[in-house]
């Protein structure tokens, strides 16, 4: 049963009985955290040099809509009217394909910036994304919307956390009164 779970990267007690779950993971969980090693994350070598700086940056991570459902994207007026408004005072990069089929992983993906060609050593020591905007001169603010206030979301990490000047949790028990207040 142990050797499924380790093939199935920690999945595959679902099945088993109750008395072996609780002893099967446990072994897991302790297998895993003498593998890995001590993640340090990598400093920022160079102050950015812009040219002129944004007021602001805004990175928009949806998990649950279409790229082109947001108005600045296609023709639907209604979804986000202040971006479609607002448009010609915005850097729009367009789409994004998501880089894993679960959103903490593409979550992660997005905040480590790792490099393809190099993924595992990139993604566990690249700054995070925050290290960057605050390198630059910008404070940085998480407003989430999945998790409650005082609980982490997405695999955010406490060390991660500390990188973050401001978090925001905005979670109502109304999906839409949530959306609408973010």
């Amino acid at each position: 049963m142990l050797i499924i779970t380790i093939i199935k990267n920690g999945y595959g007690t679902h099945s088993m009985p109750l008395q072996y779950r609780v002893p099967v993971l446990a072994t897991y969980y302790g297998i895993e955290t003498l593998r890995y090693e001590t993640i340090i994350r990598d400093s920022i070598k160079t102050k950015p040099e812009i040219q002129k700086k944004p007021l602001d940056v805004v990175l928009i991570v949806d998990e649950s809509v279409r790229g082109d459902f947001i108005d600045i994207n296609g023709k639907n007026m209604g979804i986000a009217p202040f971006l479609y408004k607002n448009q010609d005072r915005i850097i729009n990069f367009g789409y994004s394909s998501s880089g894993a089929n679960c959103s903490a992983e593409s979550n992660q993906i997005l905040r480590f910036g790792p490099n393809p060609k190099n993924f595992e050593k990139t993604f566990n020591h690249n700054p995070y994304i925050w290290s960057y905007a605050q390198k630059a001169g910008y404070q940085t603010i998480l407003i989430e919307g999945q998790a409650k206030k005082g609980t982490l979301n997405n695999k955010l990490s406490t060390d991660e956390v500390k990188n973050i000047n401001t978090i925001i949790n905005l979670k109502t028990e109304n999906s839409r009164e949530t959306d609408l207040n973010i």
